[in-house]
């Protein structure tokens, strides 16, 4: 009940979202000065500019404020440049009216390739919060041998956190971009505590 809840609310802040977004292209395109390879490569621009500035910015401090509102700008540039990218594509492949052929669309697709990259992302992080709040097991510190994590499991387990110990090879293995040779695991509920007892 509670996930048709929060994808109801989700789907309610899109609209809110692609509503303004849909009056203001249609007022733009009436005007006739913007057609859909403008939008492509202004999309793209941002996208690269934005990335470039969340590289800049991550090399400081991944945690900062800034550095997250980057990235989150970056994401959904990224995600919207392809999604229109791919209408657009769709749409020259099977053109509403075959006499008249490709035109581009951007009006209608614009705003919908927005409204679905704000969408995913809102439903994307609602995931990660939920694997964060939830009883599932989470990486809090990644180890090059089993006796440097058997440390921290044994620290962990004297401040109260149930932690375990999984190798490369364990079928408990979390697999992520690190690929470290052991991780430390803790449920996702005890996973900010344990992070400052490791520090």
């Amino acid at each position: 009940m509670k996930a048709i809840k929060n994808f109801l609310i989700d789907f309610g802040i899109t609209l809110l979202i692609s509503l303004p977004c849909f009056f203001l292209c249609d007022m733009i395109g009436e005007k006739g000065v913007v057609d859909w390879l403008d939008l492509q490569l202004g999309l793209g621009g941002v996208s690269i500019l934005l990335l470039v500035s969340y590289l800049l910015f991550a090399r400081h401090d991944k945690e900062s404020k800034g550095a997250k509102i980057v990235n989150t700008m970056t994401l959904l540039a990224i995600v919207a440049t392809v999604i229109y990218g791919a209408f657009m594509l769709l749409e020259w492949l099977f053109p509403d009216n075959t006499d008249s052929g490709f035109k581009g669309n951007w009006v209608q697709w614009f705003p919908v390739s927005i409204s679905m990259s704000v969408f995913l992302y809102m439903q994307n992080k609602r995931r990660v919060q939920s694997y964060k709040n939830e009883k599932n097991l989470v990486v809090v510190a990644e180890c090059n041998d089993m006796t440097e994590a058997g440390k921290i499991c044994a620290m962990l387990e004297e401040k109260g956190i149930k932690a375990l110990v999984a190798d490369k090879k364990s079928p408990m293995y979390i697999k992520n971009e690190s690929n470290a040779k052991v991780q430390v695991q803790v449920l996702g509920h005890d996973l900010e505590k344990a992070k400052e007892l490791i520090k």
